[in-house]
């Protein structure tokens, strides 16, 4: 746990929300000054300790400060969390979610900046590039390779770009040390971007390292940028560091997908990523997936229910959705309501037919029958695994019979080939080729049997040693 000690400025009035007003009213704000103020920062949790009376007041929006070691501080996201009696009298505790250092801001409404860098251990995996050439221990040498920029896409209002760096420490006790480091940097290309923006696109880029299967479970650590906050006479931009809640996914899916590195897909990068960012109607699918790369307790249930809502959805949105041409449909609907005289009962069946149009949860992974084929063993019958899926999320769902269900371990290598089959269907639409594919699943039908029966003998070992 780091301590900071120093002082804080405390806005008097807060903004006040009336219940006949449809907007807010602000009165004029004054700001309070809190010496003595001490900030604690322990992995994701940042809090302060102060002498104040508040008279009421659960939250703050923003506070501003100053800290010995960090400098000028905005706090963001702020709220009390404990009160009590210290030395100097009254003391209260308050949260933060975030910490922005080496600026003090006013307002939310200044929280725009022109670039933000990310330096990400995960990246290092993905470009599975080092700086260091050759190391030798014997001659005390290091031999070092520049690497070039990586422009990774464009967009309207934003780019990302990857680039190689290089820092050393010096400490009495180990000595120097020399990292290298890969670092994201996302810079506002038009306008200056709020940090709220910046954050939504970095989260939305390491969720694309995650559904291609490149973790790590070190700390990324951020720094914003703005062309206009420089040094006093100096033409330095000013670095501020942020902090938050880590944002790491964990290796919790189906590692029978080949990962996909950068050289991979070097060519197609600026292609796969352009979609990725713009096609919305994929993102609930894509965000069903990575739950579990989220929630390491997840249940088996949820994880099921995941994979067959991702897959659902997604041919929802990117494959027939009719069994009728609309026009013809409404015909039929129309005729059907028309010979209904009943107010109650027609009502009724124009709910019904509502969804009445669109192919049954069965019938869409019957419809994704060829592309099943590259993630189910050449063994398995894809009807019988089908047929049990479709009854299990029934039963799940609505509690509907359990004949026909599947349980165990056999719902917890289903989930799986529905999420294997998510990702396949995902790449297409991100513009993989047939080649890309083959490659990335060409061993996963194989992988994911041999872990199943594995787990089967060893489920079935430890049934007859309790026996």
């Amino acid at each position: 746990m780091q301590s900071y000690f120093g002082h804080i400025y405390i806005p008097k009035c807060q903004k006040i929300k009336l219940e006949s007003e449809s907007v807010d009213n602000f009165a004029e704000e004054e700001y309070e000054l809190i010496e003595g103020v001490r900030l604690f920062m322990e992995g994701d949790e940042f809090w302060i300790e102060a002498a104040i009376e508040m008279y009421g007041v659960e939250q703050y929006n923003l506070i501003k400060g100053a800290f010995t070691g960090l400098g000028y501080v905005t706090l963001l996201e702020c709220n009390v969390i404990g009160l009590g009696n210290g030395v100097g009298g009254n003391e209260t505790k308050i949260s933060c979610k975030y910490v922005l250092t080496g600026i003090q801001i006013d307002n939310e409404e200044h929280l725009n900046f022109t670039q933000l860098s990310v330096t990400m251990p995960s990246l290092r995996g993905w470009f599975d590039k080092t700086i260091f050439k050759q190391v030798n221990i014997f001659d005390d040498t290091i031999s070092l390779v520049k690497h070039d920029s990586i422009p990774l896409a464009s967009f309207d209002n934003f780019s990302l770009e990857a680039f190689f760096s290089i820092s050393q420490s010096l400490n009495r006790e180990s000595g120097l040390k020399v990292n290298d480091a890969v670092t994201l940097k996302i810079k506002a290309t038009k306008d200056r971007l709020s940090l709220w923006e910046f954050i939504d696109i970095y989260k939305k880029f390491k969720k694309f390292l995650a559904f291609i299967g490149i973790f790590d479970k070190d700390c990324d650590y951020f720094i914003f940028l703005d062309e206009e906050v420089k040094y006093e006479k100096r033409d330095d931009l000013v670095p501020m560091k942020f902090f938050r809640e880590q944002y790491n996914f964990k290796n919790n899916g189906v590692d029978a997908i080949k990962k996909v590195k950068y050289d991979f897909i070097e060519k197609d990068i600026e292609t796969v990523l352009t979609k990725w960012y713009n096609l919305n109607d994929l993102s609930d699918s894509i965000d069903l997936v990575l739950e579990k790369y989220l929630q390491a307790k997840l249940s088996l249930e949820s994880f099921f229910l995941n994979s067959c809502f991702a897959i659902e959805i997604y041919h929802r949105r990117f494959k027939k959705n009719e069994r009728y041409p609309k026009a013809e449909f409404r015909r039929i609907k129309k005729e059907i309501l028309s010979n209904i005289k009943d107010e109650e009962a027609n009502k009724f069946f124009e709910e019904k037919l509502a969804h009445a149009n669109e192919p049954s949860f069965r019938e869409r992974l019957e419809s994704l029958n060829e592309d099943f084929q590259m993630v189910l063993p050449l063994t398995m019958d894809t009807n019988s695994l089908i047929k049990g899926i479709v009854n299990t999320r029934n039963h799940i769902v609505h509690r509907s019979s359990s004949k026909g269900i599947i349980s165990g371990l056999e719902l917890y290598y289903a989930s799986f080939y529905l999420e294997a089959l998510t990702k396949l269907c995902v790449f297409k639409e991100l513009g993989f080729s047939q080649w890309h594919i083959l490659t990335i699943f060409s061993n996963s039908r194989d992988q994911i049997e041999s872990m199943y029966h594995f787990n089967k003998r060893l489920q079935t070992g430890i049934k007859k040693e309790k026996a």
